[in-house]
């Protein structure tokens, strides 16, 4: 889906069509982050299970860090579709990637929610479970990320007159806390435990 996306955005011609484009792009980003972290669920359990999780929060915050600063530079030598073209590459290897060195992580005997009715009552223990609180805290703190990645470039672009390095420069200051914290995150949950932490 995100190779398609991405290929679809490189060559829109018309702003419908690459909304279009980003919608699918979005849809398939979305589905990469649940998978990295069922993964997690399927292989580790406790506060070996956080720690990976927390590694995770982190290595996704370096992505609105280094993107700007990539797409800057990209921009100074060629044009927007450039970036699309980059990460559409980088699909492919790491599609690749995936498909030949990672195996079923679904330990055999499991059985799954295979149905929305299925997934409806699988949530509902979760949802009497005091500890998912702190999730849903981190899934909104994760809002606060993804509008600055909507409106920062043009607020600071548009409306401050910064350049497409200085936004760079921007972002990369604005997502370092949660880099640290996801990292201080992923060394308390070994050293006092997940539920602790």
């Amino acid at each position: 889906v995100c190779v398609l996306a991405r290929v679809l955005c490189a060559m829109s011609a018309s702003i419908g069509l690459l909304l279009v484009g980003r919608f699918c792009q979005a849809i398939g980003a979305a589905a990469s982050q649940v998978t990295a972290r069922a993964v997690v669920r399927d292989l580790y359990s406790g506060h070996r299970a956080a720690r990976e999780l927390a590694l995770i929060t982190m290595l996704t915050a370096t992505v609105p860090t280094a993107a700007p600063i990539l797409g800057a530079g990209l921009q100074e030598f060629f044009d927007w579709r450039a970036s699309f073209y980059l990460v559409m590459a980088y699909s492919v290897v790491l599609m690749a990637f995936l498909w030949f060195g990672l195996g079923e992580t679904l330990p055999a005997g499991s059985t799954g929610a295979a149905s929305p009715l299925g997934i409806l009552r699988a949530y509902r223990p979760l949802m009497r479970d005091r500890t998912f609180l702190f999730p849903l805290l981190t899934g909104i703190s994760f809002g606060g990320v993804f509008s600055w990645m909507s409106i920062g470039s043009y607020l600071l672009q548009e409306v401050y007159g910064a350049s497409p390095l200085g936004f760079a420069v921007a972002s990369a200051v604005c997502v370092i806390g949660l880099i640290a914290g996801s990292y201080a995150s992923s060394r308390i949950a070994v050293r006092i435990g997940s539920r602790r932490a």
